[in-house]
């Protein structure tokens, strides 16, 4: 029975089986520390649970609460050590219990974590746990050790191929492991399966023989890092917080530095004002209030999740590739789908390709993308080139460093073949796949401002700002024997916190031209504190469709 199912046992069986009156104190007790636990409030929790052992030793709920007390303490940040002793008392002061398989699986995960940030001593339970009696012990203790890139799951992960539920995955690592060029490294939380790009081509289809070189989905296509922080992120429910949503978008728009320096800010108000900061560097309009980028990611996180959401092939009834994420163990919030959405928007074009397959075209960018429904992409498995990107990116069309008949001069026509779908795919994935970013593009409704120069002086506690164009870059309205021009300024000072301290907005109207070679010269004085700041000005034709926007860091004394 997996643990998911004997959650829901038990929340049924507490929710049925006591009501006021009836229940005995122990189930009374017992009720009051599984709603802490149900609210996520695991500190009471646990507290309340070693009450109710004190008091009841003899209560049939005693190993029921032995395993909510180590789940909660797995939910502690720092406490996950705590918590695979916790199982292991379970384990072994009561290994009769139905709770005995889930603390088992449990400390797997864990030991699994534990191995990657470097405590190996916990691979010794992995292989203790794979010569297990218990066959979805033994299956998930391989698959552990196959992720880590450990050779001694081969046998067992060999003679899973051809499991209902285990065999894809089981296949994927079985042939990572045998495509490994040497034993696999003892320090795994280095090992590194990703595919090396550098300017667009596969190195390490370069560094082996293309006739025998495994295809594409055998390979993991994430460095450990970030397959890592993917792991970290997936629920074994499926009730997502709006907080759990952003982050998982953020995964595919962030390098991975980047997204581990967010995920290591413990408390909600700092990581909230990360993200604040992230989107008001990048805001195209930082003289307005409103944030246009980050407006369009909450929509794509928001049309992904309604969209792209469902966990599994329903119309065939089976479990798909990715299955270890999904079958009752964990999932993500979206498919292959939603990430190409956030990153990308809407496609230009949306089709059905094939049986769960679609095709997603982006004229824009010149590619498309066959994206297979219901799968994530963790695996390079969901993704591939289209038509479209062939025909753009044929090989006569790519850069010297794409021709694969300059690496490999002497090809028979099979190799060539396989070269050929592979530099697609490269191409696609180099640029596209496996690039954080988020693609948008804001339409100002207006052309750009070009010939525009702009300095700043500050002195004690006075900002000068000035700032000069020619005349004919807007649009001279004719008054007699002379022109005049009328344009919105508008400014705008955030500080070191990206807080705006100063803003203003003024029509100009400057009248009496006569010379279009004249140059406007215009300045703004304002007060501030030493400190950093982001100023940015904006400059509005209003005669024209003609638009200025101009940022520059300053730091004052």
């Amino acid at each position: 029975m997996t643990k998911m199912l004997q959650i829901f046992i038990a929340i049924i069986y507490v929710t049925l089986s006591v009501s006021p009156g009836i229940a005995s104190e122990d189930q009374e007790r017992f009720l009051e520390a599984k709603k802490k636990c149900i609210n996520q409030e695991w500190y009471e929790a646990i507290t309340l649970f070693e009450s109710f052992l004190e008091d009841f030793p003899e209560s049939r709920n005693n190993d029921d609460a032995r395993f909510w007390i180590a789940y909660s303490l797995e939910k502690i940040p720092g406490k996950q050590s705590e918590a695979f002793m916790a199982y292991s008392n379970l384990t072994s002061n009561q290994p009769e219990s139905p709770w005995t398989d889930d603390a088992i699986m449990h400390q797997i995960n864990l030991a699994e974590t534990f191995i990657r940030e470097g405590m190996d001593q916990y691979r010794e339970f992995l292989y203790e746990n794979m010569e297990s009696e218990i066959d979805e012990v033994k299956y998930r203790s391989a698959i552990s050790l196959g992720r880590l890139g450990d050779k001694r799951a081969l046998p067992v992960l060999e003679g899973l191929r051809s499991h209902e539920d285990f065999g894809p995955l089981a296949a994927n690592l079985s042939s990572i492991l045998q495509s490994a060029p040497h034993e696999a490294a003892q320090d795994s939380s280095r090992h590194d399966f990703r595919m090396v790009y550098e300017k667009g081509v596969d190195r390490r289809a370069q560094d082996q023989d293309p006739e025998t070189a495994p295809p594409r989905d055998s390979f993991l296509w994430f460095n450990t890092q970030r397959y890592e922080q993917y792991r970290s992120m997936l629920r074994k429910d499926d009730n997502w917080s709006k907080q759990e949503l952003t982050q998982f978008a953020l995964w595919h728009v962030l390098d991975a530095d980047k997204f581990d320096e967010l995920c290591a800010l413990d408390i909600e108000y700092d990581r909230n004002e990360w993200i604040r900061k992230y989107w008001k560097e990048k805001d195209p309009t930082p003289t307005t209030k409103g944030n246009e980028l980050q407006e369009e990611f909450e929509s794509r996180v928001e049309y992904a999740r309604a969209n792209f959401s469902e966990p599994w092939n329903y119309t065939n009834f089976r479990y798909l590739p990715d299955e270890h994420l999904r079958a009752g163990w964990y999932r993500a919030p979206w498919d292959s789908r939603g990430e190409l959405y956030i990153k990308f928007g809407e496609p230009d074009v949306r089709s059905v390709h094939a049986f769960h397959t679609e095709e997603w075209v982006y004229y824009s960018y010149g590619v498309d993308f066959l994206v297979k429904q219901f799968m994530t992409n963790i695996y390079g498995n969901a993704i591939n080139a289209g038509s479209v990107t062939r025909g753009m990116h044929s090989n006569q069309n790519f850069p010297y460093d794409y021709n694969y008949n300059y690496v490999y001069p002497f090809l028979n026509n099979s190799q060539q073949e396989y070269l050929d779908w592979n530099t697609y795919n490269t191409y696609l994935d180099a640029n596209f796949v496996y690039k954080n970013e988020m693609r948008y593009f804001h339409d100002y409704d207006a052309d750009p401002l070009s010939d525009f120069e702009m300095e700043v002086f500050n002195s004690d506690s006075t900002l000068l700002i000035q700032y000069r164009f020619p005349v004919d870059e807007l649009e001279l309205v004719e008054t007699g024997d002379t022109f005049e021009l009328i344009y919105t300024e508008r400014y705008s000072i955030l500080d070191e916190d990206l807080r705006e301290v100063a803003s203003g907005a003024t029509d100009k109207h400057i009248s009496g031209i006569t010379d279009d070679n004249k140059v406007i010269h215009e300045e703004i004085k304002i007060n501030l504190r030493p400190g950093i700041y982001k100023i940015s000005i904006h400059i509005r034709d209003h005669n024209s469709k003609k638009l200025g926007i101009f940022t520059e860091n300053l730091v004052t004394k």
